[in-house]
């Protein structure tokens, strides 16, 4: 399995998110591409 790491920041609107809610948005989105 590759692993990938990706490195973000927290804009304004994105600091509301959770950590989690956002690491399943990153898996959908991952998977999707």
């Amino acid at each position: 399995m590759t692993t990938i790491r990706i490195w973000f920041t927290k804009t304004d609107e994105a600091s509301y998110i959770s950590l989690l809610d956002l690491q399943r948005v990153m898996q959908r989105s991952l998977k999707r591409s």
